[in-house]
């Protein structure tokens, strides 16, 4: 597993989804959704192990980068905010 990937994780609740759930919404009214994607389709089953170990929920397969290129163009772990 990615370490970038392992040490960003462990931080996705305290620092977004509880964040978020704790202030009740966001300054522009726009419910937060954190979403997982997998962008490599040769690691599919190392890629759904990483979700479950960290309990990250929707997870999607994005293997153009169709949705990550929306936030950042390279580099992992992606964690954009608005």
């Amino acid at each position: 597993m990615c370490p970038f990937c392992q040490a960003a994780a462990t931080e996705i609740d305290p620092g977004i989804a509880d964040y978020y759930n704790g202030i009740g919404e966001n300054p522009n009214d726009i419910e937060v959704m954190h979403i997982t994607l997998n962008l490599e389709s040769a690691a599919d089953a190392q890629s759904q192990d990483f979700v479950n170990l960290f309990c990250l929920g929707l997870s999607l397969n994005d293997f153009n980068r169709a949705v990550a290129d929306l936030f950042q163009v390279c580099g992992q772990p992606i964690f954009p905010h608005y």
